[in-house]
């Protein structure tokens, strides 16, 4: 069975990467359910979340590489969630992400093809 994307989304300062830690901290392997980190060209000291930092080759080197399940660009910054996550899912692991609310309508329809 496949696994299921939780995909949170809300505006800067709502609460997210405070949600996101609490799962972390929470989850259990009997639970099933992996956080995703994002992959983004902000630096690791700016903002709360606890995300992988690229600079823009190293992000654009990715994006041709096939190597992001999802990718968008917000507030000045690459964001992204590795493939690895696609294979989570096709293994029945949850997923739960830190979304973007103006990706989501694509996400949606990437995934009723």
């Amino acid at each position: 069975m496949r696994g299921k994307l939780l995909y949170l989304v809300g505006a800067s300062g709502s609460g997210k990467d405070s949600l996101l830690d609490g799962c972390r901290q929470r989850l259990k392997p009997q639970h099933g359910c992996f956080v995703a980190h994002r992959y983004i060209t902000r630096a690791v000291n700016v903002g709360g979340e606890n995300h992988i930092h690229l600079s823009e080759d190293e992000f654009e080197m990715r994006v041709n590489m096939g190597m992001f399940a999802m990718q968008w660009y917000s507030h000045g910054y690459s964001y992204a969630v590795g493939s690895e996550v696609e294979n989570w899912l096709a293994n029945g692991i949850n997923v739960v992400m830190n979304g973007s609310r103006e990706y989501l309508p694509l996400r949606c329809t990437r995934t009723r093809t």
